[in-house]
């Protein structure tokens, strides 16, 4: 499942909880939240499953194993490859509560108000995705996922949203049943919206769906320069981020297809590389270790270059790039060691 789509599958079990919630007291949220904090006794937080449970249990909420399973992949670190996951329990409680921070909104915003000068305020899915640049989302520019991908997960999670959040219809009550059978199937909003008159808080509707974009994404230079990115907002002043891997992803690929030989595929020759290395097999390596294995493909990081940003490739490249080990570590997917998953990496690479 892709992270977008997950994101609005977490959408829902919080309007869930939400709902019950509310039902039980305006003080239930803020109850709730202390009760987290007095859980998380290492002040690190982060919950495992078994605490999670007990709180929520505690507050009358018993969410299925598998929506808890959700929660914790969108708000913790419930990955594959993680051993015991956990929950980020304050970034959880911000997307339960509905909570934004406030440079995210402004960006938001700006954004709405970018395309809607631009679309002249008439909105549709099909005419907000057609104006997104989604070969400028930084997931596409660091070759992570295609940007006819990204669009259409920009399309199912706004549709989605209008599902699943502020949405008025004006329908004669003489058609209840007709719309009742519709919102049933699996129907388009904009298909709807040809034969019914669908009156659509849009804004509201787009801050609700890049809440859930926001809740997922923990840094705020990732979230800011993939609005910008993608909506082109001219008062958004991000200074653009170098490419994972110091840029060297082709040269990378390029020497993996020279050592691909037989039914072997190249993720299948990078995996191994890597693997040799991580010698307690835990799926993770740590920076000099992944410097070691990258080194059998030509690449090679001096002790300072692991602290600090550049990268030199001896076979092609003469010159060093900003954007190395480092910065790797930094902005993938590592455990709380602060070691880098290697099926990340090979996904990354070869994707």
């Amino acid at each position: 499942m892709t992270a977008q789509l997950r994101n609005a599958d977490a959408a829902k079990i919080l309007q869930t909880l939400r709902g019950k919630l509310s039902a039980k007291g305006s003080q239930q949220l803020s109850d709730l939240r202390l009760h987290f904090a007095q859980m998380d006794r290492h002040g690190e937080g982060l919950l495992g499953r078994k605490e999670v449970d007990v709180c929520l249990n505690y507050f009358g909420l018993f969410p299925s194993t598998q929506d808890v399973g959700t929660l914790m992949r969108v708000y913790g670190t419930g990955h594959a490859g993680t051993a015991t996951p956990q929950l980020a329990w304050v970034q959880f409680m911000d997307a339960l509560e509905f909570e934004m921070p406030p440079t995210r909104q402004e960006a938001v915003r700006l954004a709405y108000d970018s395309i809607g000068r631009r679309s002249n305020n008439r909105f549709s899915i099909e005419s907000l995705t057609a104006l997104g640049q989604f070969d400028q989302h930084p997931l596409a520019l660091r070759g992570i996922t295609p940007a006819a991908e990204l669009a259409r997960e920009f399309a199912i999670g706004l549709a989605k949203a209008v599902s699943t959040h502020t949405v008025r219809v004006v329908i004669h009550w003489r058609h209840r049943r007709e719309f009742d059978q519709l919102a049933q199937e699996s129907v388009t909003f904009d298909a709807f919206k040809a034969s019914w008159k669908l009156i659509i808080n849009w804004h509201a509707m787009w801050q609700a769906y890049y809440l859930t974009v926001s809740h997922a994404t923990p840094r705020d230079d990732d979230f800011l320069s993939m609005i910008q990115c993608v909506w082109s907002v001219d008062e958004l002043k991000i200074v653009p981020q170098m490419p994972l891997f110091g840029g060297y992803k082709e040269a990378l690929c390029r020497k993996l297809d020279e050592k691909t030989h037989g039914a072997d595929m190249p993720r299948d020759v990078l995996l191994r590389a890597l693997k040799k290395f991580d010698t307690e097999e835990t799926g993770f390596l740590s920076q000099t270790e992944f410097a070691q294995a990258i080194e059998i493909f030509g690449f090679t990081l001096t002790p300072a270059q692991l602290n600090g940003t550049q990268v030199y490739q001896t076979c092609i490249l003469a010159s060093p790039r900003t954007g190395g080990c480092k910065d790797t570590f930094q902005r993938g997917d590592t455990n709380k060691a602060n070691k880098l998953r290697l099926e990340w990496f090979a996904n990354f690479v070869c994707s």
